[in-house]
């Protein structure tokens, strides 16, 4: 096996739900804000999952993330500026920090150590300290608890989310996984999903950057529906769709799923179609979202790379000093 101890960390990703966070937010913070998290993408990549979520359940919430060097414009007495960073070096993630200091706004601080930490210690900011020790793109389970935590002490009904996540335990169909990494091998994954969770698309397609060192695409139904599938792209590449739906979608996005697989296959596109079908669309989401973690795992092991490094990533940040 290459690198048992990232397997191990991966295999633990629903134990992480069951962390607690001690943190009361200041009285003066404004209920039900609007939200900005400045982080990068290990560090941020749950908040689209939870917008999902949030809307699944009917939860008024402006909640965005902006992943760069400055702040978007924001009303500064009705946003509360959540900056995310794992390792708490993030240099674009600082650069958001200081200039949400040198505003006096509101500042929550999501992270495990660095210069992060020490400035919401040193300025006495709320902190989620995420336990340190992992890669940060496998600490999501516990960046998701800091987050819902934090929207319930803001007055967001999320304490049903909470109760959902922390219930899910790892049922991965080990085999399934293994089969559809043979069949990602040399190809070009483009993943697809239905509305309700377009979160996952583009999460799995960052499982296989990552992971898996793969060039991967992303896409939601139906929107692709009315662009992206009109490109041939058996001119240019050799793709194989992944197309996850669930039990919450829409029934005419369902039948779109079955529309779009058959033209596919007409096209003699290879076409896997998952439905994870669980009872709630926390489980389902989570259960994609470690579901990805195994194939991309396995699709690494069988081109015999290790999935943990991002070799790239770091010659990226020694040349841009």
């Amino acid at each position: 096996m290459i690198n048992p101890k990232y397997f191990s960390d991966m295999q633990a990703f629903p134990e992480q739900f069951r962390y607690t966070y001690d943190v009361t937010l200041p009285d003066t913070f404004p209920k039900k804000p609007r939200v900005i998290i400045c982080g990068m993408w290990g560090s941020a990549l749950y908040m689209p999952l939870v917008q999902d979520l949030c809307a699944h359940h009917g939860i008024d919430i402006r909640l965005d993330s902006y992943s760069s060097y400055t702040l978007p414009v924001y009303d500064k007495g009705n946003t509360l500026i959540i900056c995310a960073s794992y390792s708490g070096n993030t240099e674009e993630t600082i650069s958001c920090f200081d200039e949400a200091r040198e505003d006096w706004a509101r500042i929550v601080v999501f992270s495990s150590g660095g210069k992060l930490m020490h400035l919401a210690t040193e300025y006495n900011l709320p902190l989620y300290q995420i336990p340190a020790g992992l890669q940060p793109r496998l600490s999501t389970g516990y960046f998701i608890s800091a987050l819902l935590n934090f929207l319930e002490q803001c007055w967001y009904e999320v304490n049903k989310m909470l109760s959902a996540c922390q219930w899910v335990k790892s049922s991965i169909h080990v085999q399934q996984a293994k089969d559809l990494a043979t069949a990602l091998l040399w190809k070009t994954p483009i993943i697809y999903t239905t509305d309700v969770l377009k979160s996952m698309s583009l999460i799995s397609k960052i499982k296989l950057n990552e992971n898996s060192k793969t060039p991967a695409f992303a896409h939601y139904i139906p929107e692709l529906n009315h662009n992206e599938m009109c490109g041939r792209m058996g001119h240019t590449l050799e793709p194989l769709f992944i197309i996850f739906t669930s039990q919450f979608t829409h029934p005419r996005n369902l039948r779109r799923v079955e529309i779009t697989s058959e033209l596919f296959k007409n096209e003699w596109y290879t076409v896997h179609i998952i439905a994870p079908q669980w009872e709630t669309l926390e489980a389902e989401a989570l259960r994609i979202y470690q579901f990805m973690d195994y194939v991309t795992y396995y699709l690494a092991e069988a081109q015999q790379i290790d999935p943990e490094p991002v070799q790239m990533v770091e010659d990226f940040k020694d040349m841009l000093g």
